[in-house]
């Protein structure tokens, strides 16, 4: 019910074999089953943390986007820097604790209770307001942390600098455009923050050499693998045994120089 799809190891990506051995600090990339997750947690020695308090520094499209969705499920307090925009936000956003000021000030951030936050989410538009504020956030021992990063230079440095996750708006961008770009085989691409691979969604082709024998008996190219199989309506963790059928859709982690022979071997 799960599969760890690539490992990044300090400033290393590994795509996992069978022999691979995971070290402690590990960052593991894993497709589950969403009933298995708290299992796949466990394993992993951490806690599933339930998330009922959130903050969101940024009052822009982006930052009133995250606390209107998520103003119905969890309590929500927002941190705005500008007054006009503040009083602005609480008047439409009659749910949300909306709070007048900077989000890099710690005795702020103190002040107002972010250390009995369940998660934090900066999303304002200075990327480096988003990774200090973060790692503010980190230091009360917020337990979840999230940044918005525009600049993918910084991406591949945010894990060691302590971010548990950061988005890319440019990334989500690119991935959209290469979903249509791409080779006609491919239904979609998606590339990973700080990771050196790619996700990307082949359509095996009837007569391939994917869709003629048990993976175990598929010669993939190192530094792939295959994550998950799409058949109709289900989405198949894969092992050994699994038979992709002409149609079915695969998830496909690899580096990109690898990508090509895979294309190959699903018909493309």
């Amino acid at each position: 019910p799960m599969r760890i799809v690539a490992i990044q190891r300090k400033q290393q990506t590994l795509i996992p074999r069978g022999n691979t051995t995971l070290l402690p600090e590990d960052r593991i990339f894993v497709i589950s089953d969403p009933d298995f997750i708290p299992s796949v947690v466990s394993l992993t020695g951490l806690a599933d943390h339930r998330i009922d308090d959130i903050a969101i520094l940024g009052g822009g499209l982006i930052g009133q986007f995250v606390a209107q969705e998520l103003s119905s499920q969890m309590r929500v307090r927002l941190i705005e820097s500008r007054e006009d925009r503040s009083r602005q936000i609480a008047d439409q956003l009659a749910n949300v604790l909306v709070i007048q000021g900077d989000g890099t000030d710690y005795d702020l951030l103190a002040v107002e209770g972010l250390a009995d936050m369940d998660a934090f989410i900066a999303v304002t538009g200075n990327d480096e307001v988003n990774i200090i504020s973060t790692l503010v956030a980190k230091h009360l021992e917020v337990p979840r942390a999230i940044a918005l990063v525009n600049n993918v230079d910084y991406m591949p440095i945010t894990p060691a600098i302590g971010l548990d996750s950061v988005l890319s708006k440019q990334l989500l961008t690119v991935n959209a455009v290469q979903r249509y770009v791409r080779h006609q085989r491919i239904a979609s691409i998606a590339s990973l923050p700080g990771l050196d691979v790619e996700a990307v969604e082949y359509i095996a082709h009837g007569g391939s050499k994917i869709t003629q024998k048990p993976l175990i008996s598929i010669r993939l190219p190192r530094d792939s693998i295959i994550g998950a199989v799409v058949h109709g309506d289900s989405v198949i963790i894969p092992h050994g045994e699994t038979l992709i059928h002409p149609g079915d859709k695969a998830v496909v982690f690899a580096r990109h120089y690898v990508h090509e022979e895979v294309r190959k071997i699903f018909g493309g």
